[in-house]
């Protein structure tokens, strides 16, 4: 009993629980995002400022980093699947080109301009591969958020970073798989990289099926039954089931949630998801 009692008086003095972090770093953001934006910069990067700022790395305000982290793993998913919504199936289908072309070019010569500038600096082959691995990559959650905030994802640009975005997450896969062969560990043949390529497609294939039928099928369902408030609750479980299918197979879950916008912003009951 004292024991208990003695616990239960430290949490009464130093209330720090998951919920402290969350308010911690709330009320930290919004100073530096109101900072960022008098200085024209985007809110997100205001995010992102006061994550590093106050994350393990820096400050060490925040503890319970894994329980933050996976929470905002879920603001991603739903973050992409709002981006989604305001864009439109037909629409990504007409940029097959920008995304194969413009996606395919900018990762092969990202890797060769990164990879051959690090063998030139002096670094061995592996290393600078392995940098280029990372520098290929950038963040779709941070770039198709800052470009819906600017109001570009319909301009020609912005359509292009959007192919080239989802282009990237596609060639995860591939590059993971080249990674054992860096450290000098076997494996990685011409047939595990074909079998990444159908698993990146299947992946893809089932949340635009997923989304397409489940949501058409289920919706009018949902709605006759529950209103409004079970459909909000239907269409998070979209977002985030899309999210764990993508990620699930070892792909961005930002990229399910994204396609499955895209998939829901040509239901019927897209206006009824945006309000």
């Amino acid at each position: 009993a004292d024991s208990r009692g003695s616990a239960a008086r430290s949490r009464l003095l130093m209330p720090h629980t998951f919920l402290t972090d969350i308010v911690l770093l709330l009320a930290a953001s919004i100073p530096i995002v109101v900072l960022l934006r008098r200085v024209q910069l985007p809110t997100v990067a205001g995010f992102v400022v006061a994550g590093a700022l106050f994350g393990p790395h820096a400050l060490s305000w925040i503890r319970s980093v894994e329980e933050v982290e996976a929470l905002a793993e879920i603001g991603v998913a739903l973050l992409l699947f709002t981006v989604g919504l305001e864009f439109s199936l037909p629409r990504l289908l007409l940029l097959k080109r920008a995304l194969f072309v413009g996606g395919m070019g900018q990762v092969l010569l990202t890797l060769l301009v990164v990879g051959l500038g690090g063998v030139a600096m002096g670094g061995d082959v592996s290393g600078s591969v392995l940098f280029a691995f990372l520098v290929v990559l950038s963040s779709t959650e941070v770039v198709l958020k800052t470009l819906t905030d600017e109001g570009q994802v319909d301009t020609p640009h912005g359509q292009l970073a959007v192919a080239i975005l989802l282009f990237q997450d596609l060639a995860i896969i591939p590059l993971l798989l080249f990674v054992p062969l860096l450290g000098g560990a076997e494996g990685g043949g011409l047939a595990d990289f074909g079998l990444a390529g159908v698993k990146a497609l299947a992946a893809v294939a089932a949340v635009l099926l997923a989304a397409r039928y489940g949501f058409s099928r289920m919706a009018p369902v949902v709605v006759r039954a529950g209103g409004r408030e079970l459909f909000t609750l239907f269409t998070v479980l979209v977002a985030l089931g899309a999210a764990w299918l993508t990620e699930s197979l070892d792909l961005p879950l930002a990229l399910g949630a994204f396609i499955a916008g895209l998939v829901v912003s040509e239901s019927e009951y897209n206006h009824q998801v945006v309000d």
